[in-house]
């Protein structure tokens, strides 16, 4: 419906432009005389159907045929041929024309020596319209190509974004699972019972992933529920001793959207590889969101994983860089550190742009 709509004011934009022509000299203010003019009328009306005439002939097929296929001698070569001849017929007209409505001016003999320059001159006026008609089709043909050109890149750019994320996403999916997985594993030899309330909470995780992470957007404070409940998980399995602080800050009006799944890779990392079966270990967990940021901060102990431990391999980090980027350029800050053996990420998504 909007492609009919936009094809109908493009003919009726058209329509408009030759009228204004073809209308534009009968109130000028510039008039040959005063009374009506009616070879001059014949000669203006056949101009302009001839030069309308030509726009589209080349607009629609010669400079698609030629100009974009670069052949440019053929192409210019057949504009001129053209050119020549249109030019030839007008003012023949305008010949014509004149012996039928002003027969005195042959009857007296004034076309004979000072009409020819002003026959000159006006032959020449008629073909320099044809050669700026040629040059505006060029122009315009090249104009409207360069538009739809860039329209074509943005959305095959969309698309492929969209594709990647898409793939992203799947991957992600089976990663957080197989992770979460091998925790339960472990926690069966400790205890059946954190065994059991664990399967609990994969099962309320899993149902996010299911119906909530193939979503663009997601609210925010739904993926901060998802976080929260992945933390207890994680915690479920962790020594008593170990010291795990979370703080999560909402803003009061709940009105942000973010794309799903974006922090648990850097909580996961956490537990990942700030936990010590053996040793003191913290984890520091703040986000907080206010009205055109949010701001996830990450302390964490520092027990780097052996080369021969390759769980994970840093699939989620990576993910995460890339998704960024794909999602949030411009609008976002993302670093990380090892300071005094603790390691500390910190990532700002920005709902508006840093500048504003």
């Amino acid at each position: 419906m909007l492609k009919n709509q936009t094809k109908i004011t493009y003919i009726l934009i058209n329509i408009l432009a030759w009228v204004i022509v073809l209308i534009f000299p009968f109130f000028s203010p510039i008039h040959y005389s005063n009374h009506m003019d009616y070879g001059r009328i014949i000669t203006h009306i056949s101009l302009t159907s001839f030069v309308a005439m030509f726009y589209y002939y080349n607009y629609y097929y010669l400079i698609n045929k030629l100009f974009l296929t670069k052949k440019y001698y053929k192409y210019f070569v057949s504009n001129i041929i053209i050119m020549i001849g249109l030019t030839t017929i007008t003012y023949s007209i305008a010949e014509i024309t004149l012996v039928f409505f002003k027969p005195e001016i042959i009857d007296k003999g004034l076309i004979i020596t000072p009409h020819e320059k002003i026959k000159i001159g006006m032959y020449f006026n008629m073909f320099i319209t044809f050669v700026l008609c040629l040059g505006t089709s060029i122009g315009v043909k090249l104009a409207f190509n360069w538009k739809n050109m860039e329209q074509k890149l943005e959305q095959l750019k969309n698309l492929q974004v969209e594709s990647e994320l898409q793939t992203i996403r799947y991957q992600l999916s089976p990663h957080f699972i197989v992770n979460t997985l091998n925790n339960i594993y472990s926690l069966i030899e400790i205890s059946k019972d954190k065994a059991q309330q664990t399967i609990i909470e994969l099962s309320r995780l899993l149902r996010y992933i299911l119906y909530e992470s193939d979503n663009r957007l997601v609210p925010l404070s739904k993926e901060m529920e998802f976080n929260k409940s992945y933390i207890e998980l994680m915690r479920i399995r962790c020594r008593k001793d170990i010291k795990i602080n979370v703080n999560i800050l909402m803003y009061k009006d709940n009105i942000h959207q973010i794309a799903p799944l974006l922090y648990i890779c850097l909580i996961e990392n956490a537990f990942k590889h700030g936990i010590s079966s053996t040793e003191d270990s913290f984890i520091d967990i703040y986000i907080k969101e206010d009205q055109r940021k949010v701001v996830c901060e990450i302390k964490n102990s520092n027990f780097p994983k052996q080369d021969n431990d390759r769980s994970g391999s840093g699939v989620g980090l990576k993910q995460l860089e890339k998704r960024l980027e794909l999602l949030y350029n411009g609008m976002y800050e993302y670093e990380h550190k090892l300071y005094n053996n603790i390691y500390v990420v910190k990532l700002i998504i920005y709902f508006k742009n840093k500048e504003e």
